[in-house]
């Protein structure tokens, strides 16, 4: 593990669009915030909401 760690829900949902996290659990997906609807995640071309997301998380890439 090397980013950042996202422990709950509330978090994420403060995480800047297009910012990358990974679950750390035993699933490993890679989400994408959403550039324009709060609490939208993508996994690949798949919108998720934040409650779909295994916690804890690390954040691979921050948005600029």
């Amino acid at each position: 593990m090397t980013g950042p760690m996202v422990w709950d829900e509330q978090s994420l949902w403060r995480l800047p669009a297009g910012t990358h996290f990974r679950e750390i659990g035993r699933l490993g997906r890679e989400f994408v915030v959403d550039d324009h609807r709060a609490g939208v995640l993508w996994l690949g071309s798949t919108p998720c909401p934040v409650a779909v997301v295994e916690l804890p998380v690390e954040v691979v890439t921050r948005a600029v």
